[in-house]
């Protein structure tokens, strides 16, 4: 699944921003609104998801997928959304 943390890594990468307040800039949102997404405060809209996936050239409809396992609380919430991305993968092919 997706790590938030190398996700970001590669965006700056990608745009050469040296900062999470260059990259929080580029993604036009607030260091602070970044800064609780990457602790896990808050999460990542699916905007600012499509937005990656584009820039790094992801599969936007994977990356949100995955997303939606990381944010799962329980357990059975994360089984059901890896077989949905599972199906979803199936079907893609």
């Amino acid at each position: 699944m997706v790590d938030l943390e190398s996700l970001f890594n590669q965006y700056k990468k990608s745009k050469r921003l040296l900062s999470d307040k260059a990259m929080a800039e580029s993604m036009g949102i607030s260091t602070a609104y970044f800064c609780d997404i990457k602790k896990g405060r808050r999460r990542l809209s699916d905007k600012l998801a499509l937005d990656v996936a584009k820039e790094l050239g992801l599969e936007p409809g994977l990356l949100l997928l995955e997303l939606r396992v990381n944010y799962a609380k329980q357990a059975e919430e994360k089984l059901a959304w890896k077989k949905i991305i599972l199906q979803w993968q199936r079907n893609t092919r």
